[in-house]
């Protein structure tokens, strides 16, 4: 039987609280008269009528059991027992059983019990044996399995669509602070919480609270701030919350407000590591003014990183937050080089990139400067790992700024060496190399790899070099020997052509689309079984080259042949990635049509589809069940926002970011880890200080946790820069013109040619009517670029990050269409280069061109990795081209 019917409790929201269970106490009282009656009959019927009053007659009961009548107090006893764990007529006799046992046993067998109980799923009874346990040693014992049931038993019944039993789970469920908000989320959509809410308000004006204990109103409290955060309702939350002294969740609604000032107040309060609470100590000074106090606690901070021990990195990095590059840059030389390395390399001056790790002019330095580092593992390869590092992070650098020959050189260097020592330390190395993050490593693996081929000739292991390069599976060593039986090509100039295909070489467009024809060749004459596999084959490069179009007529083909089920989330999300949501929202419905338990990320991705589509009352029936699943737990809020984010429903998605700042509290890892997306959905909403005052928090994250300058510095640069953008706009806005350029300003100096600029600081400074101060850094910025592209004219993306500044700020188009023609010549199918070029038609008004090349960086792109991989730019941009307004000069 359904061991939940029956166990509606009828209590308004302060359940446990005396003052609000009202019982007819006559009725109850004369009932447990009768309990002593002569007659068995009226005895039985006094206790059926109690049983079924359930906890209204629970006072009475508690005060008949210890009647003076041995009969009243023991049937009392048996209805208070069976009352309180939720034992009905036809609860089956096994939880009988175990209920009794826990009533019988010390605090370990009441454990023991409890254990029984969550096997056979008797959640309720579990729920409500802890309920009313009165022992203090037996609740201790029981509380963990207790809380560690409720979260499973709920979705179990959320998932089955059982509502009502999920509801009464928490009701029943520890007033903890967590369960209070999962009953809150239940309570919202199913749409009683304003109705809890008059409850709760009703016994306000009746004084209730008045009669209740402390512990009591301070329940009563906590459950009506859950209902109020549940609902939104900033003020009246902030107003229960403030009674209570909250002083974490005042901090989270400031920062709502923009006012980041309670925040780092409650931070420095609980923050026990010292430079991470100096740090938001500088931050409070910098907010209310204090320049002095500012500067005081910024020296502080800077001995802690001239002096050394523990906490030097995380001081660095604190000063790098604070925007102190200049400060920072020099205590990095030596043990952080390759990071400054990297920092300059970001900014556009590649000769101080070089100079960071002592690669200078000069062929005798720089062959003293390999020697150097190949002597670290000449003898021993595992001692070299640091060195090995270096030289590839140098040769990486000078491939992608086209010095081709010099890169060659040092990896030619490594590779003898290793060769040296075994064969399989070879394959370790390409295979370390292949791994690289960028292009260009990848790209000089192959080179060894081609080099390889033609040296060993027929002794040539192609399998062997093939999982180095493509990792383990079987579909690069078939199209490796189908391209030898349509072409003529060598062995090395087939390797080149294979790593074309799966976007990892630059192969001329003409001979990739010819070659691809001719692998295509044959398909529909194969059988089935081969057919089949000749399409997987071709899938996996196309997947890896990011190929959209291709993709899609690929999984096409397989799911004719396959069934539609089989590859309907790829279609789906493919689709959705190409802008075409008819196509996809159909995908959609097989996917959901054939999942055994629907996966709720499932149904919000098919509800942003239908949003795009204009059925937004399907769309929203579907983000309702998600939502009542996600129980406002604070991962499940993350995922479904970022869920619909990718799918292009970012206004969508806000709710749910909202939804999970005002539910859960700062000190929850992952409220903290969602910050940045709290700067995001601020901007998007023009909300300048809200999106300055998160960014505060997500800089105070990076302290937080281990703080580190082994990776590249511009990641805390930009965190200022965020903070001091939204600030500087916000101030500008508010009529503080001079102390709004001046924050932008030094906001702009610290990364000077990153080409994070581009993307919204030129676009928001202009937009706020600041043209003079926009032109005068754009030209600074502009002149940087065109001083690395000198020094380097072979760099393709140097030109594409000129093209796409001059794109974002609106100034020097004809240049900018230039550069960005000149970064295709070299790399005719990279994705980013075909949006940069879209961006420039924009810019000049033509939105047909700009649409036509987004088209192309969409659907045709090689390299990009975007469709998959959580990227929904080069869609969002899509569609910016074809329904936004033309940008203003």
């Amino acid at each position: 039987m359904d061991i939940y019917r029956g166990l509606r409790i009828g209590v308004v929201w302060t359940l446990g609280c005396a003052a609000a269970l009202v019982a007819p106490a006559q009725e109850a009282r004369r009932l447990v008269e009768q309990l002593g009656a002569e007659s068995y009959k009226d005895r039985e019927e006094a206790s059926q009528q109690l049983w079924a009053m359930g906890e209204r007659a629970l006072a009475i009961l508690g005060e008949a059991e210890s009647d003076q009548d041995p009969e009243v107090a023991y049937r009392a006893r048996i209805l208070l027992q069976r009352i309180q764990t939720g034992i009905l007529p036809g609860t089956p006799k096994e939880i009988i059983d175990l209920v009794q046992r826990y009533h019988r046993g010390g605090p370990m067998s009441k454990k023991a019990a409890m254990e029984e109980l969550r096997k056979i799923g008797a959640f309720p009874q579990m729920l409500r044996l802890y309920r009313f346990e009165k022992d203090p040693d037996a609740r201790q014992a029981c509380a963990e399995l207790v809380e560690e049931a409720v979260v499973p038993a709920v979705e179990a019944k959320l998932a089955g669509g059982e509502l009502d039993a999920a509801e009464i789970l928490l009701e029943l469920a520890p007033p903890n602070e967590a369960n209070l908000r999962r009953l809150a989320a239940i309570y919202r959509t199913r749409g009683k919480l304003d109705a809890k809410l008059a409850e709760m308000d009703g016994a306000i004006e009746r004084g209730d609270l008045a009669r209740m204990e402390a512990a009591g109103k301070r329940e009563f409290h906590s459950r009506r701030l859950a209902l109020l955060r549940s609902k939104g309702d900033l003020a009246a939350a902030r107003t229960v919350a403030e009674e209570m002294e909250r002083d974490d969740l005042l901090a989270a609604f400031a920062l709502m407000d923009g006012n980041p000032v309670p925040y780092l107040d409650w931070f420095i309060a609980r923050e026990a590591k010292p430079v991470a609470r100096i740090h938001a100590e500088v931050v409070r000074q910098r907010w209310t003014g204090d320049r002095e106090a500012e500067a005081k606690l910024t020296r502080s901070i800077l001995t802690f990183a001239k002096e050394g021990g523990e906490e030097r990195e995380p001081a660095m990095t604190s000063l790098l937050l604070l925007g102190k590059r200049d400060d920072v840059l020099p205590l990095m030389q030596g043990e952080f080089r390759t990071s400054l390395f990297e920092y300059y390399d970001a900014v556009e001056l590649p000769d101080s990139a070089l100079a960071a790790v002592g690669y200078m002019p000069g062929e005798d330095d720089r062959k003293k400067w390999l020697a150097a580092r190949t002597s670290a593992f000449t003898e021993d390869w595992n001692d070299g790992d640091a060195a090995r590092a270096e030289i590839l992070q140098v040769a990486g650098f000078l491939q992608r700024r086209g010095n081709t020959a010099d890169a060659r050189a040092l990896i030619k260097t490594v590779s003898d060496i290793a060769e040296n020592h075994a064969q399989n330390t070879w394959l370790e190395f390409l295979s370390e190399l292949g791994d690289g993050d960028e292009a260009a490593s990848m790209e000089l693996a192959f080179d060894l790899a081609a080099a390889k081929l033609e040296a060993d000739g027929e002794d040539a292991r192609p399998a062997v070099l093939m999982s180095s390069l493509f990792g383990e599976g079987d579909s690069a060593m078939r199209l490796w020997t189908r391209i030898g039986e349509i072409s003529d090509a060598a062995p090395p100039d087939r390797l080149r052509l294979l790593g074309g295909i799966y976007g990892r070489l630059p192969v001329p467009v003409a001979e990739l689309d010819d070659l691809l024809e001719k692998l295509r060749a044959g398909i529909d004459e194969a059988d089935a079984k081969e057919r089949r596999q000749m399409l997987v084959d071709l899938l996996e490069p196309a997947m890896t080259r990011d190929s959209a179009g291709d993709v899609v007529e690929l999984l096409e083909r397989l799911a004719a042949i396959d069934g539609p089920e089989r590859w309907a989330k790829l279609l789906a999300t493919y689709f959705g990635y190409l802008a075409d949501w008819k196509k996809s929202a159909a995908q959609w419905e097989v996917v959901i049509a054939n999942e055994d338990t629907t996966d709720p990320y499932s149904l919000a991705a098919h509800a942003a589809v239908l949003m795009h589509l204009g059925q937004k009352e399907k769309a929203e029936r579907l983000l309702r069940e998600v939502e009542m699943r996600s129980l406002d737990e604070s991962l499940k809020l993350l995922r479904l926002a970022m869920t619909l984010q990718v799918w292009g429903a970012g206004e969508i998605a806000e709710r749910y970011w909202e939804k999970l700042f005002l539910t859960n509290s700062p000190s929850d890892w992952y409220w903290r880890s969602a910050a940045g997306q709290g700067v995001g959905y601020a901007q998007d909403r023009r909300q300048w200080r809200r999106a300055a005052a998160f960014a505060e928090v997500q800089g105070l994250g990076y302290l937080r946790s281990n703080p580190t300058l082994m990776i590249n510095p511009v990641v805390y640069l930009r965190s200022r820069l965020s903070a001091d953008l939204f600030r500087g706009l916000a101030l500008a806005e508010e009529g503080d013109a001079a102390g709004g350029e001046s924050l932008l300003e030094g906001a702009f100096e610290i990364l000077v040619g990153d080409g994070v600029l581009a993307d919204d600081f030129f676009p928001l400074v202009r937009q706020a009517g600041l043209a003079e101060l926009h032109d005068r850094l754009f030209a600074r910025a502009y002149l940087r670029l065109e001083e690395s592209i000198k020094s380097y004219p072979g760099a393709h993306n140097s030109y594409n990050g000129a093209a796409w500044l001059a794109s974002r700020a609106v100034r020097n188009l004809d240049d900018a269409h230039d550069k960005i023609r000149k970064a295709l010549e070299m790399r005719p199918r990279q994705a980013a280069y075909l949006d940069t070029l879209a961006e420039v038609w924009f810019a000049k008004g033509d939105r047909k061109k700009a649409v036509q090349w987004s088209r192309k960086a969409v659907r045709d792109s090689y390299h990009a990795n975007h469709s998959l991989g959580g990227g929904n730019e080069l869609r969002e941009q899509y569609e910016r081209f074809q329904n936004d307004p033309l940008p203003v000069p």
